[in-house]
């Protein structure tokens, strides 16, 4: 053996200080803890809040539609009723769109239907004004 392998064998003997003991905390990790959880029954099958705004969006975009549809909108008058919509909820505009639907059956269509709505949702959801207290 030359000295060379004599040194290595030397050094790879000698443990470090640390090296032979393994420090286990008292508690297992999280990551130990959550094993498996995905394997359950029901495991990531709630609704996510994007699930849930993709509903309001379909809802909307079926409101938007039938508003374009009915009163002759063109595309600027759907996209400011879009953030009436979001601004009011999807359930408020639905409502305002079948009122002012049944209001114009009742009393003959109006001659600028897009105008008349707009100034319908206006009336109806006004919008709030920003500044202090007074």
């Amino acid at each position: 053996m030359n000295s060379l392998e004599v040194m290595n064998s030397l050094l790879a003997r000698t443990p470090k200080k640390g090296e032979g003991k393994k420090r286990h905390s008292p508690q297992a990790p999280y990551r130990e803890k959550g094993k498996g959880k995905e394997n359950r029954r029901g495991f990531l099958r709630k609704p996510s809040f994007a699930c849930a705004r993709s509903r309001v969006r379909a809802s909307i975009d079926a409101d938007l539609d039938l508003a374009v549809q009915a009163f002759g909108g063109t595309a600027s008058d759907r996209a400011l009723w879009a953030s009436i919509a979001w601004r009011v909820g999807a359930d408020q505009f639905h409502y305002a769109v079948m009122d002012k639907l049944s209001e114009d059956s009742a009393d003959g269509a109006p001659r600028k239907a897009a105008a008349t709505f707009q100034a319908f949702l206006n009336d109806r959801f006004p919008k709030p004004k920003k500044g202090g207290a007074a």
